[in-house]
């Protein structure tokens, strides 16, 4: 199983059913408050286990996942091993970090009380086998709507972000690279560009993907996953596997890009292209 996502604190050598310490954090929260980051999670979820008897803990983690999701990788590797029947207990934080649908909840509840898997939430003092928990459902309702408002807060942020001009993107896309001085503006990376600027004039010329493709593999030019990694200094081992594998797929790609255009239907960047915007074949190209 993936490491990062399953991660025993015990032998489970012996036949013993799993104590599941669940830690979930979305993209949102992850700039949010602190106390749902993922390690504070798990300092409170270990805590738990080891004051109250739980001694066959496994952390499992899903980071970067909402709440209103549930075909997350970890909770789907949770769900393998209660079919297996390998689940005694899962522990979360609270219950909000186990989910944020209603009724998704509300079922998985149930399946934990068919299956006598005990479920806890520490921070809402919810424990299903004292089933005394008055204004759980409302709780649940209270979090469902919380994500749904905030998922319309971020969708305004990000069209008032599009409409003043600011890319939406965290990483430059190839042609380009962030300005040192302002991460929301982005400057003509002068290694790149001209790769680009060849791509569309070659299109111009009547070359297909897989022609330019096989150009640009021919003369050894580095692809652009690979290229980038090495701007932002993030080379690993996969991304210098086969640096010139271009394909036309890529090659597409780029070229249905708007943004080498200098603008989309999102946000304004400056433009690689305008000499192209005066070429006649191009503009029957993009016509």
């Amino acid at each position: 199983m993936n490491s990062a996502i399953w991660q025993p604190l015990c032998d489970k050598s012996v036949n013993t059913d799993y104590d599941i310490l669940y830690c979930r954090i979305s993209k949102d929260d992850r700039d949010g408050d602190e106390s749902d980051s993922i390690s504070h999670q798990k300092e409170i979820l270990a805590d738990f286990a080891a004051k109250n008897g739980f001694d066959h803990p496994i952390f499992v983690v899903d980071d970067g996942f909402t709440g209103t999701n549930f075909q997350r990788p970890g909770w789907q590797l949770v769900l393998q091993e209660i079919e297996n029947g390998a689940v005694r207990s899962i522990i979360c934080k609270n219950k909000d970090r186990f989910g944020r649908d209603y009724l998704r909840v509300g079922l998985y509840m149930e399946l934990f009380k068919e299956r006598s898997i005990r479920f806890i939430a520490i921070g809402d003092g919810f424990d299903n086998i004292k089933d005394d928990d008055d204004f759980g459902p409302f709780r649940d309702i209270i979090s469902e709507l919380y994500a749904k408002d905030t998922s319309k807060k971020i969708k305004a942020v990000l069209h008032s972000k599009g409409h003043s001009g600011k890319p939406l993107t965290n990483q430059a896309i190839y042609g380009y690279r962030k300005d040192p001085a302002d991460r929301n503006r982005w400057l003509v990376d002068d290694t790149a560009a001209p790769i680009v600027r060849r791509i569309f004039q070659m299109t111009i010329d009547g070359k297909g993907p897989y022609q330019i493709a096989r150009t640009l593999n021919d003369e050894q030019i580095i692809r652009p996953s690979c290229h980038i990694a090495h701007l932002n200094d993030c080379v690993t081992a996969k991304t210098e596997q086969n640096p010139y594998g271009w394909t036309d797929a890529t090659i597409t790609n780029i070229l249905h890009k708007p943004e080498y255009m200098g603008y989309s239907d999102l946000w304004i960047i400056p433009t690689l292209y305008e000499e192209l915007q005066q070429i006649p074949e191009y503009k029957a190209f993009t016509a």
